[in-house]
């Protein structure tokens, strides 16, 4: 396992139908996301989707000190 360790990406191309009152749906072949996986955008009101992102590369997470 990742021992709770938290992973960032940022979608090369953004992820511009994302945002209030949807949410991202991913299906995996295997037991992680990997970079060029593709993620459906869906509405949460409706269930319907409205488009998708490709995933970039996973980075480590890392809180700022301060």
């Amino acid at each position: 396992g990742s021992g709770g360790r938290k992973w960032v990406n940022r979608p090369a191309g953004g992820c511009p139908d994302l945002g209030f009152s949807r949410a991202l749906q991913t299906r995996t072949t295997g037991t992680r996301l990997c970079r060029g996986d593709i993620a459906q955008v869906v509405d949460t009101l409706n269930g319907m989707p409205v488009g998708s992102c490709v995933f970039g590369d996973f980075t480590p997470y890392v809180r700022p000190r301060g």
